[in-house]
């Protein structure tokens, strides 16, 4: 069936079953893939290998499904993230940049699935100290998890968790604060006081305060 069509090759071991259990381990295993890629490079593989191996099964999904499927857009974004944990900011956003027109072409400009690949296009740029493209591109996914999640999402706090250094990195210090308070109101009610990204959203908090270079700790976001 197509169902079974869909299991990758460079999966192994995906097991025997009714035809249920095998459409489930199919989504599982497609998923799997692209974690195991990323896992693969962070845990000390070459950025030459992981890109080999994404290239391949770009390769395959597009000559399975076509060049504008949403398994190919998958792919390039996979491909984008390993160049950016890489540092090929370059490379990086190109592969974006291919994912999201395949995504526009498919399902228009604010579909759910195009706010992922905004969120990554505001990483790179925020590496390449493009603040202002950054920050447009995070209000892109922003806008998008608003309207798909709503308001109290843990992605929705995220970004806004991802927005804060951006305005303090731009001197905005008021705006960084508001980003950092909303992050951590969400997480806090979602995640609970002892999560991990309720510590980081404290520290980037703290980072507001902490005067750094040319800066004097009595900030506006430091009054009250």
């Amino acid at each position: 069936s197509k169902n079974v069509e869909l299991i990758p090759a460079d999966v192994p071991n995906v097991g025997e079953g009714p035809a249920k259990e095998v459409v489930v381990v199919t989504l599982k295993a497609v998923d799997r893939f692209h974690e195991l890629v990323l896992d693969l490079f962070a845990d000390g593989g070459s950025l030459e290998e992981a890109e080999r191996v994404v290239r391949l099964r770009l390769e395959r999904e597009a000559r399975r499904h076509g060049p504008g499927s949403p398994e190919v857009a998958r792919c390039w974004g996979s491909l984008g993230t390993v160049f950016w944990r890489g540092g090929e900011h370059d490379r990086a956003l190109h592969c974006c940049r291919k994912s999201l027109a395949n995504k526009e072409k498919r399902f228009g400009p604010e579909h759910w699935s195009l706010a992922g690949t905004y969120n990554n296009m505001a990483n790179v740029f925020n590496k390449q100290g493009d603040f202002d493209q950054a920050l447009e591109f995070y209000r892109k996914n922003l806008a998008i998890s608003l309207k798909a999640k709503g308001l109290e999402h843990p992605e929705v706090g995220t970004t806004y968790n991802n927005m804060g250094p951006v305005f303090r990195k731009q001197g905005d210090y008021d705006q960084a604060l508001e980003f950092h308070r909303k992050s951590l109101a969400i997480s806090l009610k979602a995640k609970g006081p002892g999560h991990p990204e309720v510590g980081t959203t404290y520290g980037n908090i703290a980072a507001v305060f902490w005067p750094g270079p040319g800066r004097s700790s009595r900030t506006s976001a430091g009054r009250g």
